[in-house]
């Protein structure tokens, strides 16, 4: 899964109707998640964390799969 997917499984896990709401019940504001939504940034290792903790999954798949994305997200030179 990519970090839009983790978000919006994260969204239907919690209950939340928007991504303020999201940010709320992780704690950050609205715009850490919609630079992740965007590809302005990813989540880091806690916030990983956080979202594996509330879709019930093992940290490690998380941080794994975000840590590929970044990898597809990097420049090539």
């Amino acid at each position: 899964m990519n970090i839009s997917e983790y978000l919006d499984a994260a969204k239907s896990e919690l209950g939340c109707k928007t991504d303020a709401a999201l940010a709320a019940r992780f704690g950050v504001v609205q715009s850490r998640i919609s630079h992740y939504r965007n590809g302005k940034a990813l989540p880091n290792i806690q916030f990983a964390r956080r979202i594996a903790l509330a879709l019930k999954m093992t940290p490690a798949k998380v941080i794994d799969d975000l840590r590929k994305e970044k990898a597809r997200r990097k420049p090539r030179r």
